[in-house]
């Protein structure tokens, strides 16, 4: 029996294989989506002067900003470097001055005494780092849930930043999901939480960074930095430690994973399951290319 071309078909055929040779495709299939993870992480590295903790903290900060603000979010990460945050990570205020002045979101807030005094210790921060702000014109801030608003995102990894640092060193020891999770546990004030959404007061927002985001910043960028790490410094037990990762991260729900799970038969158990079935249905299935896809080719995987 072999799939014939439609996901129907290919979903029956990689159910009906048995457990040890779908595990071998799926692993197959995730480890190709790594490499290409790897490989931006691995530009983002040579592009700030091969510095890990730089490459982390921009890959973190594009994920962080999704689809609406990534590119910011990307942009800050060289305005307000891993560097001048590592230094000034004793003091919680300190890093909420930097993040926010350095993105110019500081700027849409009226200025009570909270904010007048962010800004005072960013004046004195953007002289010191020589730092030249973004604008708020630079961020979408329409059309956006709360939680995922720029502001948010922001104070929730200046909590974390100060209650551990978030290092490159950190998040090469991360081998659970609960790992990775502790990693971002940091949480944004009550004062913050009635504030950060532009004056509308209070909306229904999340303090710390939740765990379905948790999961994604350990799928796109814990453990992809892991096997970029692994392959640099030829440390194979750096890639085994990102699989045994990904084993522990649920299979994420998204319309890819639904066009091949049966709700008697569930195919995706774990982030490789879902990982694998994502790189799939986007590589091989939209761009149809059935004849070169590892599910035809299943004999030759090793």
């Amino acid at each position: 029996m072999t799939p014939l071309g439609t996901i129907t078909e290919c979903s029956a055929y990689i159910l009906g294989l048995d457990a040890a040779k779908r595990t071998k495709l799926f692993e197959r299939l995730f480890r190709e989506r790594m490499n290409l993870k790897q490989l931006v992480i691995m530009d983002i590295f040579h592009s700030s002067g091969e510095e890990w903790n730089q490459a982390l903290y921009t890959t973190l900060f594009k994920y962080l900003g999704s689809t609406h603000n990534g590119v910011s979010m990307e942009r800050l990460s060289k305005v307000v470097t891993y560097t001048m945050l590592a230094k000034e990570r004793g003091e919680l205020r300190t890093l909420e001055a930097l993040l926010l002045g350095g993105s110019g979101l500081l700027d849409l807030y009226p200025d009570d005494g909270y904010i007048k005094m962010l800004k005072l210790e960013f004046s004195h921060l953007a002289a010191k780092y020589n730092i030249t702000p973004m604008s708020a014109e630079e961020w979408q801030l329409h059309g956006i849930y709360p939680n995922t608003h720029p502001t948010l995102r922001l104070l929730q990894f200046a909590a974390s930043m100060y209650k551990q640092s978030i290092s490159f060193s950190a998040a090469m020891e991360c081998r659970t999901r609960k790992d990775v999770h502790r990693l971002f546990s940091g949480c944004a004030s009550e004062y913050w939480l009635d504030t950060f959404y532009l004056g509308r007061g209070k909306v229904d927002a999340s303090a710390r960074i939740g765990s379905f985001t948790g999961d994604l910043l350990g799928i796109n960028v814990i453990i992809p930095t892991l096997i970029a790490n692994g392959l640099y410094m030829e440390d194979r037990g750096l890639i085994a430690r990102a699989m045994n990762l990904a084993k522990s991260i649920p299979t994420e729900d998204n319309r890819y994973i639904k066009m091949w799970q049966t709700p008697d038969a569930p195919i995706s158990i774990s982030a490789i399951d879902s990982q694998a079935l994502l790189h799939l249905s986007r590589t091989y299935c939209e761009n149809r290319e059935c004849q070169k896809c590892w599910v035809y080719r299943i004999d030759a995987i090793k």
